[in-house]
């Protein structure tokens, strides 16, 4: 159980970095950090339950489905943060202010 755990913590703790860093890059690199989480992140769960039902061992498959639904939600969060932040800079220029 120690290395299902293992791999769900490392993932979980990459892809909360690379949210959490973001950011810092502005809308457009918050929107590329969320799809690539989306990507790397299912690709990472999707490999931990195909670890668990090869080995049958059903713990590893609730850790990648958990971690599934981890990444879809922190790539969700950013993708829709960065459409936020598009819109009011569209807004800012249109109005003038920018």
């Amino acid at each position: 159980m120690e290395s299902g755990l293992l791999l769900f913590t490392v993932g979980a703790f990459i892809c909360g970095g690379l949210a959490v860093f973001s950011s810092r890059w502005g809308p457009w690199g918050v929107m590329l950090a969320g799809v690539s989480i989306l990507i790397l992140g299912g690709l990472w769960g999707l490999d931990i339950v195909s670890i668990g039902e090869a080995t049958n061992q059903e713990y590893f498959i609730g850790f990648g489905r958990i971690f599934l639904a981890f990444a879809t939600v922190i790539s969700g969060a950013l993708v829709s943060t960065a459409f936020s932040e598009l819109r009011s800079v569209v807004r800012g220029r249109k109005d003038g202010q920018a």
